[in-house]
């Protein structure tokens, strides 16, 4: 497993031990996530220190989003088999409290609600695919089950005010 890398080269020359699928920035602080549940850190995009901790996160981060939680406070949540993780700086990271039959975490992302609060909504898998949401990052609710995923992975995202939700 990779211990620390220096640069965003050494990170693609190593991309069999840390597979990079998830990648966000929130409050100047790059947080990217992978293979073999590595959750990596950077200020500047070429120093990456990999986290102290990753939580419930052991064998892939398939998803990370920054946002705020209740307060208002920046935080980061990373998806991927085992639920979700949250974390206030990136480094040190913590399971989550899910409230549902979820069992892996596929995406994850933050944006606002009708009314224009703060709103996390992840996807993932339990016995059929599942949409999740919260309002602080931390506590899970489901809020559609059984949605069809033959197709392939659940995947969300939100921008320009919509939500959207695809199968690929």
């Amino acid at each position: 497993m990779i211990s620390s890398f220096s640069s965003l080269g050494q990170l693609s020359k190593r991309a069999q031990a840390f597979a990079a699928v998830a990648a966000t920035v929130g409050t100047g602080l790059w947080v990217v996530g992978g293979g073999g549940g590595l959750i990596a850190k950077s200020l500047d995009g070429n120093v990456w220190t990999p986290a102290a901790s990753k939580g419930s996160l052991t064998t892939v981060v398939n998803g990370v989003a920054y946002g705020k939680d209740d307060f208002g406070d920046g935080l980061w949540v990373a998806a991927g088999p085992g639920g979700f993780a949250k974390s206030t700086d990136g480094n040190v990271w913590s399971t989550t409290l899910i409230v549902g039959n979820i069992t892996t975490g596929r995406g994850v992302a933050y944006g606002k609600d009708v009314y224009g609060f703060g709103l996390w909504i992840a996807v993932g898998n339990g016995f059929r695919g599942i949409i999740m949401k919260s309002t602080n990052g931390n506590v899970w609710t489901e809020t559609v089950t059984d949605v069809d995923t033959t197709k392939g992975g659940l995947y969300e995202a939100w921008g320009r005010g919509i939500w959207k939700r695809w199968n690929r």
